[in-house]
């Protein structure tokens, strides 16, 4: 969850009910007023800078806890317009399409178009994928929570549906969150990596993200045992991370981040195991090694409060692993005696026992904190006037596993969507990894439309293209699509310049595979070079008459990547002798706002060839108007093409 939700507001909506419902007084305003509820705004401008729309947890949270002072009807159509619902597409060709009404109201329209296609954001068509994924799938089951309360039975099936769509990024081969491209395991892997598949993170810090069914989540990881062990091996792991650095990673116990929102509900989820007790030992942890008073004593990113937020919460002693849920977690305060006051001046207290507390106040164990309470406890106010004696928890049997649909398969990562001769494609969904699943999966070969059932891996030797879904009983996957594109015969790339590890679009093939990159370069078609001038080769395996030669690069310059001052096309007979074809200049501003993608081409007299050459020169350092000023640009180069 991010910063829109993840502050004081848990607390707040108990203590101060009225600024609670004001919060939600101006949502409505800004929905009349702008169309739609907010992202996240800066200075009263919205940046959409975060991902998912959990500006839908606040208004589930706070109905739920009884704050309903508002217009609950518009509250709850604005709710279902931000995340879209089924009016807001239509089947085109087969393919389920987002309506151009809807498009212009959204903050990540391909992400979320993505997401009701296929069941999961694809790293195709969004970058931080995973993370999406796995936001949205958490904010459609507060709108499902809150469409049944209204008694909207359509729109609770539709959500509660969505909202199971977080089990299409889990790998059952690894057990993480994996990001899939081409309908495939993204490969390479590691869950050490942070890249553009995960927001501010990685697969470790977002395998623990499944907030609104825990039980789904310890099931997949073979129950309370293993899910423990799984626990244990985050925080035990490397505190290093791979890929590219982020400042926001910071706060590292293992893997676990507590400098950054993705982690934090983690060391509460041992309620769920044999050994809940654990919880309490890395929350002591935190609270006395990663906070202290000082101008710096935050140890990471402090957005709106919720480093702080947190730390309140946990030395209370009252933590909500799912907020909108009706469960909060009683852990051990920090201090002998806490008293939590809400705006009419009614109290409640936690305590270890301590003579300290007043002993005039009714005692109140864990029991009566939860069922057949628990209504009561969220709606009627959280017994104020009480007292509560620290004690042991665990998750009570809340969550159900949801999960009845057949999830999306799979292609095994073996499969590369660029081959040479032949490729085995080799299918798999969650349920197919037990071979005596009654699960089926269908495909088919474009433009075929009549489904096989699929019983085998089978061979490639051509481009195609596989649609595939998985059934059962109860019904039926969204369609999964999958390209394969045979690489052209006798030409071998090589690379003169080394490409930054995060941006390798899959290696030296890349630039000959007939994929052309996006203007959303976070998808990962495009090879990224910073600081240095790019050489690229192309060797034919016998001599070849050539008339053009084209590459096209890519330019965002608020992201540091700048087009090349030139590109210049050569071509050789030997690979030592070279032929310049053409110098093209770029003839561009050094001060652009918008992405953009270019082809550079150079059209000459045909002549034989065995070699061709592109080098496209750096621009230099950013320029002084730039915040990054001083520092190397990047160069985005996908595709060489010659005719």
């Amino acid at each position: 969850m991010w910063d829109t939700y993840r502050g004081l507001h848990p607390l707040l909506s108990l203590l101060d009910k009225k600024r609670s419902n004001d919060f939600i007084q101006t949502f409505i305003r800004q929905f009349e007023q702008g169309g739609r509820l907010p992202v996240w705004e800066l200075s009263s401008n919205e940046t959409n800078c975060m991902i998912g729309y959990h500006v839908v947890s606040v208004i589930w949270d706070a109905y739920n806890k009884g704050i309903r002072n508002y217009d609950v009807e518009k509250a709850f159509t604005a709710m279902k317009r931000m995340a879209t619902d089924y009016d807001d597409y239509a089947m085109i060709n087969g393919n389920l399409h987002m309506k151009d009404s809807a498009r212009k109201r959204c903050a990540d329209a391909d992400a979320l178009e993505s997401y009701c296609r296929y069941g999961y954001v694809r790293a195709d068509d969004s970058h931080e994928s995973v993370s999406k994924t796995l936001e949205y799938a958490y904010d459609d089951w507060c709108i499902a929570q809150m469409a049944s309360a209204l008694d909207k039975k359509k729109d609770a099936d539709y959500y509660m549906q969505r909202s199971q769509n977080w089990i299409n990024v889990y790998d059952p081969t690894t057990g993480f969150m994996r990001a899939r491209k081409n309908s495939t395991l993204y490969n390479p892997f590691s869950p050490y990596t942070v890249d553009n598949n995960y927001t501010e993170a990685n697969s470790w810090q977002y395998s623990f993200y499944v907030p609104h069914d825990l039980d789904e989540l310890t099931r997949i990881h073979g129950g309370a045992v293993q899910f423990q062990q799984d626990l244990d091996n985050l925080f035990s792991a490397k505190d290093k991370t791979e890929g590219r650095e982020q400042a926001d990673i910071t706060g590292l116990i293992g893997q676990y981040a507590h400098g950054n929102e993705p982690s934090h509900q983690i060391a509460y989820l041992y309620a769920m195991t044999n050994h809940p007790e654990k919880t309490q030992r890395i929350i002591d942890s935190i609270l006395g090694n990663f906070y202290s008073n000082t101008p710096d004593g935050l140890i990471g990113n402090e957005d709106c409060g919720q480093m702080s937020a947190w730390y309140v919460l946990s030395s209370i002693g009252l933590y909500s692993p799912c907020p909108g849920a009706n469960i909060q977690l009683v852990m051990h305060p920090r201090f002998d005696v806490v008293k939590v006051s809400d705006e009419n001046g009614r109290s409640f207290y936690v305590d270890n026992g301590s003579e300290l507390a007043p002993s005039n106040r009714s005692s109140y164990s864990l029991e009566d904190f939860f069922a057949p309470n628990l209504e009561q406890i969220y709606n009627d106010t959280i017994h104020f006037d009480a007292r509560m004696k620290h004690k042991k928890s665990s998750i009570p049997s809340h969550y159900s596993g949801m999960i009845s649909l057949p999830t999306a398969p799979f292609v095994m990562p073996s499969s590369k969507q660029a081959f040479h001769d032949s490729v085995l494609v080799d299918i798999r969904s969650n349920s197919r990894l037990n071979v005596n699943s009654k699960e089926k999966i269908m495909y088919a070969f474009e433009p075929a439309k009549k489904f096989t059932e699929y019983t085998a891996p089978f061979v490639l030797k051509s481009d195609k293209t596989i649609n595939f879904y998985t059934t059962n009983s109860k019904g039926k996957s969204a369609i999964q699509t999958a390209s394969f594109t045979k690489l052209p015969l006798g030409v071998n790339v090589i690379l003169k310049s080394v490409y930054n590890p995060s941006y390798s679009a899959g290696g030296p093939e890349a630039m000959i595979d007939g994929i052309h990159g996006k203007l959303n370069w976070r998808a990962g078609d495009w090879q990224g070079y910073q600081g240095q001038d790019v050489e690229t080769i192309l060797s034919f395996d016998k001599p070849k008459t050539i008339q053009s030669i084209s590459t096209n690069f890519l330019e965002d310059q608020n992201s540091w990547i700048f087009y090349p001052k030139s590109v210049s096309f050569y071509t050789s007979v030997d690979s030592i002798h070279w032929t310049l074809i053409k110098t093209i200049p770029t003839n561009k501003s050094s001060h652009d706002e918008k992405t953009t993608i270019s082809t550079f081409t150079a059209t000459f007299q045909p002549a034989k060839a065995t070699y061709v050459k592109m080098k496209a020169e750096n621009f230099g350092l950013m320029p002084e108007w730039h915040e990054g000023r001083g520092n190397p640009t990047f160069i985005f180069v996908d595709e060489i093409e010659v005719k």
